[in-house]
């Protein structure tokens, strides 16, 4: 088992509870791996890639790792957990 980071921590209590914390990547369209010619190939990704800035989504990030500890992991898996569980029900604990 491999140690995760804090972002990977942020992202698999993110999938498990289904919410979201991490602001959303702006997206690009990628052309492709084009044959310029003569074997020599490029990736080819929309214009604002290289333009965009990238400084306030990473801030953002890291407020929220910065903010989020085991305790915050904790109480967002039982919350999920909870909801999940049914006290006296066994077929329906089993998912």
């Amino acid at each position: 088992m491999q140690k995760v980071t804090p972002l990977e921590c942020v992202q698999n209590v993110e999938s498990f509870t289904e919410q979201n914390f991490l602001p959303k990547a702006p997206e690009f369209f990628y052309y492709g791996h084009v044959d310029m010619g003569s074997g020599v190939f490029n990736d080819i990704i929309s214009s604002g890639y290289n333009t965009f800035d990238w400084t306030g989504y990473n801030n953002q990030i890291q407020q929220i790792i910065s903010g989020f500890n085991s305790g915050v992991a904790y109480g967002l898996i039982k919350s999920k957990l909870d909801q999940r569980i049914y006290i006296g029900l066994k077929k329906k604990n089993y998912l």
